[in-house]
């Protein structure tokens, strides 16, 4: 039999030797059909190759856009924790100024009441 690829003439094997024309040609039909095929397949692959490669671009990127996003909230996080013991510090403040002026209040109303005790009876009489 004539190979095209080899450019020249192939035996067939030992167990093939006696056959007809027709089966030679129905096995050389066979053996297009599965270069056909594998090319078919190659082509796939290729295909399939091209878009994991697209996919693992755009993981890449989101990947990469993840890690600027974390980066920016720790460094936010850092700046509202700065903010947030800030504002806890002015409410402590605020808090004791607050008691302190409450005591003041009280300590005045209660020398209010003994100024009244003193000045109501000298009215009186």
């Amino acid at each position: 039999a004539w190979s095209a690829m080899l450019q020249g003439a192939v035996q067939m094997p030992r167990e093939l030797g006696d056959t007809s024309p027709e089966t030679v040609c129905s096995l050389y039909c066979q053996v297009i059909e599965a270069m056909e095929e594998l090319a078919r397949e190659r082509e796939l692959r290729s295909s399939l190759a091209e878009d994991v490669a697209i996919f693992q671009q755009k993981y890449d990127r989101l990947l990469a856009e993840q890690e600027v996003l974390y980066k920016d909230y720790f460094r936010q996080r850092e700046s509202w924790l700065g903010e947030k013991k800030s504002l806890e510090e002015r409410l402590k403040v605020q808090g004791d100024q607050l008691t302190d002026n409450q005591r003041k209040i009280e300590v005045q109303e209660d020398q209010t009441k003994q100024l009244q005790k003193l000045i109501a009876p000298q009215g009186v009489s």
